[in-house]
């Protein structure tokens, strides 16, 4: 999904585009929370030494995006949240 923003800004910045559970090519052992995947986001930062960065979330990945930020506030230097919000989605918005 972020091929074509990797490709045309790699030369400013550094990318790390984490491989999200049940995305990409893996699939979670079980069903899992927005704060398990910012606990993941943290986990791989620290793996790849990265103590701050810019963390961009679209739809889904805002609500990691912006649970990694309130779990770890100091590890983020810029937020950009788009195509998404605060509240998790109720049953009829989960079923589409």
């Amino acid at each position: 999904m972020w091929a074509l923003q990797i490709g045309a800004l790699s030369g400013h910045f550094r990318f790390i585009a984490p491989d999200i559970r049940g995305f990409g090519d893996s699939q979670p052992p079980s069903a899992w929370t927005m704060e398990e995947m910012a606990d993941d986001l943290d986990e791989l930062l620290g793996k790849l030494a990265v103590p701050a960065c810019d963390v961009v979330g679209v739809s889904m990945g805002g609500y990691i995006a912006l649970a990694f930020w309130s779990k770890n506030p100091k590890r983020i230097r810029k937020l950009v949240l788009s195509n998404t919000r605060a509240r998790a989605d109720n049953d009829i918005e989960k079923a589409a």
